[in-house]
């Protein structure tokens, strides 16, 4: 604690605490659990056009903005599933996954996982539909699927 100085240049009895900064940025965590962050490789207001491939039939379909994201994410991480630190400071993966699996009809399993800190616990998503992303388009560009 440093002892505060008063605009009259005296010492005064006011103390104030020297904050510590809190080590919650998410990009400093997941570089040092060595996490890449997937979910940058496309940009966000970008069109991804996919199939889902039934046993019936092949349904195309195009979704965009941070769904559109979180479905490549998906795609890309095949049976190894994503959580939330994982892909984005996305606190909001639960929803997304709840528009892809009710407004697309695709199966998302949810797996519990026990926090490593010993606190709690977290959902990882696993894609278990059988999709083939077409193309992903931003603006005029098509960009590497």
């Amino acid at each position: 604690m440093n002892i505060c100085k008063c605009k009259r240049g005296c010492l005064c009895s006011r103390q104030t605490q020297t904050k510590q900064p809190l080590k919650t940025n998410l990009t400093t965590i997941r570089k040092e659990l060595n996490m890449p962050n997937i979910l940058n490789q496309i940009p966000q207001k970008s069109i991804v056009t996919f199939d889902l491939i039934t046993p019936e039939e092949r349904l195309t379909y195009s979704i965009s903005g941070r769904e559109g994201q979180a479905l490549y994410c998906l795609y890309r991480a095949k049976n190894k599933g994503i959580t939330s630190l994982e892909v984005l400071s996305s606190c909001r993966l639960s929803s997304y996954i709840f528009n892809l699996r009710h407004n697309f009809n695709l199966d998302i399993l949810t797996v519990r996982e026990n926090n490593p800190s010993g606190f709690g616990h977290y959902g990882r998503f696993i894609l278990q539909s059988d999709i083939d992303i077409i193309e992903i388009k931003h603006g005029n560009n098509k960009l590497k699927v």
